[in-house]
């Protein structure tokens, strides 16, 4: 599976990932997927 997402800044990317939001999906992230690669491109 291959998702890409678009941000407008660095900070946005952090801000995502670092969100209590996202935190209470990481158990379910998990539990579908048994590895996750994370890569950050500046831009395509």
């Amino acid at each position: 599976m291959l998702l890409i997402m678009d941000f407008k800044s660095e900070g946005d990317i952090e801000k995502t990932f670092e969100s209590p939001e996202y935190k209470e999906l990481i158990p379910f992230r998990d539990k579908g997927f048994k590895k996750m690669d994370v890569v950050i491109l500046s831009s395509l």
